[in-house]
């Protein structure tokens, strides 16, 4: 069976892109892969910038 790493990387729950991590995971898994998908925010990864540099919101 084929397996897939998706490494997501991104602080909002409900952002598009995490939308789109568990789109691809779906699609995936539907096609016969096991997926894995490694968090990094939910594992404490601290990234240069975060949501907090981002003045804009929701645009």
């Amino acid at each position: 069976m084929p397996h897939a790493l998706i490494v997501h990387a991104h602080p909002e729950a409900n952002s598009f892109c995490t939308a789109q991590m568990h789109e691809a995971a779906h699609a995936l898994q539907a096609r016969g892969y096991t997926v894995e998908v490694s968090d990094l925010y939910a594992i404490h990864w601290e990234a240069e910038l975060n949501r907090h540099d981002f003045t804009l919101r929701g645009v």
